[in-house]
């Protein structure tokens, strides 16, 4: 005999919506402050998304 699994998704009967994307001026102040901590990593992952 199989059994089925009676799993409920966690959104369901809920409203999912979408973020609002970073703004310009918030961008700014992730890069800098990226610079100022010298993380090349985070600073290089901002250069490529852009």
């Amino acid at each position: 005999m199989k059994t089925t699994s009676k799993r409920v998704p966690w959104n369901k009967g809920r409203l999912v919506v979408l973020k609002a994307p970073l703004k310009a001026k918030n961008i700014w102040v992730l890069r800098l402050d990226s610079q100022h901590r010298n993380d090349r990593l985070q600073l290089e992952l901002f250069n490529l998304a852009s």
